[in-house]
């Protein structure tokens, strides 16, 4: 009930400055913490696979030129399946990442998803 009574104030606040707003009341509460934690994740999953196909291309790439010795035999075969094959590796280290820290107890936050 106080915390309803306090957003009223800040929302009386808000309509008696008309934009601009010499006081401001933010809240923090438990579910605070777990909802902008979910925002932020979901926001950045447009960013994560597009860095996945970021990496899959350059690493196409890399492994066409890069991929002839001087006589101009290839050391690869595929060199699209050795970039993907690179990418699969790094996803299933990422995986085998939070298996660990969840068989560890680590609590899943942000920090997580930075590192």
């Amino acid at each position: 009930e106080m915390t309803q009574a306090v957003l009223l104030l800040n929302q009386r606040w808000e309509e008696e400055a008309g934009g601009d707003e010499p006081y401001r009341v933010e809240v923090l509460a438990m579910s605070s913490i777990s909802r902008e934690t979910a925002k932020a994740v979901i926001a950045d999953l447009p960013l994560a696979v597009a860095t996945f196909l970021i990496m899959g291309i350059f690493s196409a790439l890399v492994f066409t030129t890069f991929s002839k010795d001087a006589n101009g035999n290839r050391f690869v075969h595929s060199s699209a399946i050795l970039g993907a094959g690179a990418m699969v590796t790094i996803m299933l280290s990422l995986f085998f990442g939070y298996g660990v820290c969840i068989l560890g107890k680590v609590p899943f936050t942000i920090l997580n998803q930075i590192l």
